[in-house]
C-alpha cells in the first residue's frame, strides 16, 4: 500500500494507469445528525476502470462489508458507531485515501426526552413513597 499522494503505474497488456491523490468525499458533510443517511465516496484525481477493487477503513480497520465494495459507501441511519476516520484504498496497488473524519451529533429532542423522562421518573418516586 502507498500513500494517496504517491503515483501507482500498474502495466496490464497495452495499457498503463496512474492512480494518484486519493481522497474521500463525505455528503451532505462530515458533521452530521443521527438517523441522517451519509455517502462517502472514494475518488482519485485519474480516472479508474470500472471494475477497480475499493477498500473501505474505519479508524485504521478495514470494513467488513457483505457485498461487493465499490467507491461508494453508503450509511442508513448514522450512529455515533459509525462516527470516526474513513479513509479508503483503490486500484490494484490499493493507494490509500488521507483519512477524512465523520462526526456524528446526538439530535437535541433525544437529549430532552431523556432528561424529562428521568425528571418523571423522580416525581412518580416522590409520589409514591409521600402516598405510602
Amino acid at each position: 500500500m502507498t500513500t494517496a499522494d504517491e503515483q501507482i503505474q500498474s502495466a496490464s497488456p497495452g495499457v498503463t494507469l496512474i492512480v494518484t491523490g486519493v481522497r474521500v468525499e463525505v455528503v451532505p458533510a462530515a458533521e452530521v445528525t443521527d438517523g441522517q443517511r451519509v455517502t462517502l465516496t472514494c475518488r482519485s484525481s485519474g480516472p479508474l476502470p470500472e471494475n477497480t477493487n475499493y477498500i473501505w477503513f474505519l479508524n485504521s480497520r478495514p470494513l467488513k462489508q457483505t457485498e461487493p465494495q465499490n467507491k461508494q459507501l453508503v450509511l442508513d441511519a448514522v450512529s455515533s458507531q459509525d462516527a470516526g476516520s474513513y479513509s479508503c484504498a483503490a486500484g490494484a496497488e490499493e493507494t490509500i485515501s488521507a483519512q477524512k473524519t465523520l462526526t456524528v451529533y446526538r439530535k437535541p429532542w433525544r437529549l430532552v426526552a431523556g432528561g424529562v423522562s428521568a425528571v418523571l421518573l423522580v416525581v412518580l418516586i416522590v409520589i409514591f413513597f409521600l402516598l405510602r
